[in-house]
C-alpha cells in the first residue's frame, strides 16, 4: 500500500479526463525512446543527453507510464521542468510492451510524442 493515499485519489479523478486529452500538464515529453532489453538503451540515453538541444533526466528510466502510472500525470511533466527550450524526453525500454489501453493513453496527452524503438538482432530474438 502507497504512503501516498491522496496523490492516488487525485490521480484516479484526473486520469479520466486526460484519457479525453483534457487536463493534459504542460511540457511532458516530446520524444520516448523504448525497446527490447539489452537493445543499447543506456548507450542511446547518454548521447541524446550529450546534444544541446534535447534534455533527459538524469534517470533513464522513468517507469511513469508503467510501474508508476498511479501517480498524478502533473508530477511526471516536472520531471522535465528543467528542459527550458530545449526539447523533452525520456527513455524506459519497459514502455515497449504497454497494454493498448496504455498506448491510447500516451497518446491522448501526447498526441504528437516521437516513440524511438531500438532493437538488436530482431531475428535471432524472434
Amino acid at each position: 500500500m502507497t504512503r501516498e493515499p491522496g496523490l492516488r485519489i487525485r490521480s484516479a479523478i484526473e486520469k479520466p479526463f486526460q484519457r479525453l486529452g483534457l487536463f493534459r500538464p504542460p511540457g511532458l515529453p516530446r520524444f520516448l525512446g523504448i525497446g527490447a532489453q539489452k537493445s543499447g538503451t543506456t548507450w542511446l540515453h547518454a548521447r541524446l543527453a550529450e546534444h544541446p538541444e534535447l534534455f533527459l533526466p538524469e534517470e533513464k528510466e522513468l517507469h511513469y507510464f508503467d510501474w508508476n502510472f498511479h501517480r498524478p500525470l502533473a508530477g511526471y511533466a516536472r520531471r522535465f521542468e528543467a528542459a527550458g527550450d530545449r526539447l523533452p524526453g525520456e527513455i524506459t525500454p519497459g514502455y515497449a510492451i504497454l497494454d493498448a489501453g496504455r498506448i491510447a493513453f500516451v497518446a491522448r496527452v501526447m498526441p504528437a510524442v516521437r516513440v524511438i524503438y531500438l532493437m538488436r538482432d530482431p531475428i535471432e530474438r524472434a
